[in-house]
């Protein structure tokens, strides 16, 4: 579309005025009796929503001959109908090409269609992210597979935000670090074998070529042991655990949205979704100067903490937290107990991103045993868990859409 167009929703899913057809679009598409217009000033656009409701507002007084017919203001009796209809698919073609873009290494991992989505999944990264755009889903899931399959060095785990970044590189540089006398512990919380081990070459094996492994190095076997079951505490099943799918147990979905994540003009939102208590569900958008996905992802998990401590005070109960951020997910479970310790500055002298909402979600957390669990985002499954996982997507997106224009 033209460079300075501007898109009146003054009926639909929420009106206003809007700058790109991708959110006009969200707003109207679908939407039994829409009515939205282009225009090339604000102003025109603007009018033309005062005007539709003023329209509707004197004529709600009279009976409708038929409820479903809406009638136009008579002022814009020169709108074609095609810009007051959803457009066909064949029309929405020239609007939007079939494109996927796959991401296989970011703050999220998965399969969306928008670049808004892959900056949500990638802007903010300690890291390189890794994706690609692709004509066809399948291309895109082919990609995932083949990146997922390949050889990968273990320096996708020199990631800045962790405590252990700048102070030990990463294992395979343990020997250039000041040793030990005893030599080091390595440990490993998330790999093909859980443990400490004696060597890098012993650990290396356990984590090269893997996902997001969780491992660190340390000078005693005390201090490698208890990272390895703190995270097991935080992320794995103890006995006497009961199934998420319980109806009896709390289970919550986070989901954080950022639309132009990382830049001045970013709409954020975040969701958090309860699926055997959907009245409790939260979605709001993220109003404030320095929105980003990476808050929002935060404060959706503060909305579940919130809730488990309304309905369990006592904190007797465990909280399962299902997200797709493992930026969230290695904060609460790896990272932040040494943040707290260092006063909040990290291993390279530079001080922890979104303190603020840290402390609220310790706070909130109390003595409460959460076990946090991350799930694919966009997989196409309809498992249980991709299930729920889409629906709180789909709110935190809504949410971050909700914002308005200034």
């Amino acid at each position: 579309m033209a460079k300075g167009c501007f898109y009146a929703v003054a009926a639909g899913r929420s009106t206003g005025v809007f700058t790109t057809w991708g959110e006009c679009e969200a707003h109207v598409k679908g939407f039994n009796g829409c009515r939205y217009k282009k225009f090339k000033t604000r102003s025109e656009a603007q009018t033309f929503i005062d005007d539709y409701n003023g329209q509707r507002g004197n004529s709600e007084q009279k009976p409708a001959a038929n409820p479903n017919k809406v009638k136009r203001p008579r002022e814009e009796s020169t709108v074609l109908e095609d810009e007051l209809k959803p457009p066909s698919a064949q029309k929405l073609k020239q609007y939007v090409k079939d494109t996927f873009y796959a991401v296989a290494k970011g703050l999220k991992t998965g399969i969306v269609t928008t670049q808004d989505e892959v900056d949500k999944m990638t802007v903010g990264y300690p890291g390189h992210a890794a994706y690609k755009k692709f004509a066809s889903k399948q291309a895109a899931r082919d990609y995932l597979a083949a990146f997922d399959n390949a050889t990968k060095s273990t320096s996708m785990m020199k990631n800045e935000t962790s405590p252990s970044a700048a102070a030990s590189k990463s294992f395979a540089g343990a020997e250039k670090v000041s040793k030990p006398s005893g030599g080091w512990w390595y440990a490993v919380a998330k790999g093909r074998k859980t443990g400490v081990f004696r060597s890098w070459n012993e650990a290396k094996k356990q984590v090269e070529n893997l996902f997001s492994p969780s491992f660190k190095k340390f000078p005693t076997k005390e201090e490698a042991e208890a990272f390895v079951n703190q995270h097991a505490v935080a992320t794995g099943k103890q006995d006497g655990d009961s199934d998420p799918k319980d109806p009896n147990t709390l289970v919550a979905f986070c989901d954080g949205s950022a639309l132009e994540n990382g830049r001045r003009r970013c709409r954020a939102g975040y969701a958090c979704i309860f699926p055997h208590n959907e009245d409790w569900n939260v979605a709001k958008q993220l109003a404030e100067e320095r929105a980003t996905n990476n808050r929002a992802e935060y404060m959706a998990a503060l909305e579940g903490m919130k809730r488990a401590n309304v309905e369990d005070p006592d904190a007797s109960r465990m909280l399962y937290i299902f997200s797709d951020s493992m930026l969230l997910i290695r904060s609460m479970t790896e990272w932040v107990g040494t943040w707290q310790k260092n006063n909040w500055i990290k291993s390279d002298g530079a001080p922890v991103q979104n303190r603020d909402l840290l402390e609220l979600l310790m706070a909130e957390k109390g003595d409460r045993r959460i076990r946090w669990t991350h799930v694919k985002a966009h997989t196409g499954k309809t498992d249980w868990r991709s299930k729920w996982n889409d629906v709180a997507d789909n709110a935190a997106r809504n949410a971050a859409l909700s914002v308005g224009e200034d």
